[in-house]
């Protein structure tokens, strides 16, 4: 039961953040698909293998790469499916724990939560590019292959 009310949650939350966003109205449903399969990736990871932030790194990764994907499907910029895929995965909850005990005066509490909300967005950060720079490698090997196949016909 609880991994159906993280699906649906998962989709609901996606739909409202591409409204949200202004994502095109042929863009929705491929973001809402990106967003619900990191959620996904993030929740069993987290679930069964990992902590958190292995797990939004692994995460990021999948939703890199359906971005990529999606990109090149519908051709739209890839940006537009990471901005609403990752949205799931920011840490804002723990930057709002941190400058809460940093109101309250409580700087050691502050910066251990900060500190760790910040290697969970780099986890993200990185992930995103791992997947973006192995999505532009391939289309380089298949635009090489192809000019080598071109050079060879002539």
């Amino acid at each position: 039961m609880d991994l159906f009310l993280n699906i649906i949650s998962a989709i609901i939350s996606n739909i409202a953040f591409s409204v949200f966003f202004n994502v095109p109205k042929k863009a929705i449903i491929y973001c809402t698909i990106t967003g619900t399969v990191g959620w996904m990736t993030y929740y069993l990871l987290h679930l069964y293998f990992f902590g958190n932030s292995a797990s939004n790194f692994f995460a990021a990764i999948v939703i890199g790469g359906c971005a990529e994907y999606f990109s090149y499907k519908i051709k739209m910029p890839s940006t537009v499916f990471i901005y609403i895929g990752i949205m799931m995965l920011v840490p804002g909850y723990r930057m709002y724990v941190s400058m809460e005990h940093f109101a309250k005066e409580e700087y050691i509490i502050a910066l251990n939560i900060g500190a760790i909300a910040v290697v969970h967005a780099i986890c993200i950060a990185v992930g995103v590019l791992i997947s973006s720079i192995f999505s532009k490698s391939i289309k380089r090997v298949k635009l090489m292959r192809f000019s080598k196949l071109y050079e060879n016909n002539d």
